[in-house]
């Protein structure tokens, strides 16, 4: 396609292209193909005119779409983002080619969530070498991340309100001395 950036078509047609997952087995339940979707692609978009580098960056809707798959993700305690999460992610965000393509195709869009969390992701190689030792899939469990996210956030608050409550002394203390006796690091903050 030769475009200049990874948008949500490319995640879009990754999901169809990889065949086996949850998100391509529930789009193949309402008859995309990849072929359709590519249709829909080109009749939208235009082709690049000129190769690519190997990494082109991601859209900012692409980019939207990964954090809302990570949020599906951590909302259904899994340890991993699969394709149901990025379909999912695809959906929520709504506005992007990948959206409009299953609109164009006959895909509802709020038909998606119930579709796909019918359908189970095969075990991935992890998945599957830990469930044959009978190991539990490695990782971070997404609540214990969510858990210590809040809790930094809870730190940062605290420590931004510390120092806005010494500013406010600072303020109050340099309120009593004259202006021109303030140190020269006061005269640069306040003067």
């Amino acid at each position: 396609m030769n475009h200049h950036s990874i948008g949500t078509k490319h995640i879009l047609l990754g999901l169809i292209g990889e065949g086996d997952g949850a998100a391509a087995r529930a789009l193949a339940s309402f008859g995309v193909s990849l072929e359709a979707a590519r249709q829909q692609v080109s009749s939208i978009t235009e082709p690049g005119s000129v190769p690519q580098p190997a990494s082109p960056p991601f859209t900012p809707r692409a980019k939207k779409v990964l954090e809302l798959a990570l949020r599906e993700s951590l909302a259904a305690d899994d340890t991993e983002i699969g394709t149901r999460h990025l379909l999912l992610g695809l959906v929520r965000e709504g506005r992007g080619v990948g959206a409009q393509v299953l609109v164009k195709l006959g895909v509802g869009l709020a038909q998606v969530r119930p579709s796909v969390l019918h359908v189970e992701d095969p075990p991935g190689p992890r998945q599957g070498a830990a469930a044959a030792s009978g190991a539990s899939a490695p990782g971070p469990d997404p609540a214990d991340l969510a858990a210590r996210l809040s809790q930094a956030e809870l730190q940062i608050a605290a420590m931004e309100e510390r120092n806005r409550e010494l500013l406010r002394r600072v303020q109050l203390l340099l309120g009593l001395i004259p202006r021109g006796d303030w140190p020269d690091w006061a005269q640069e903050e306040f003067g």
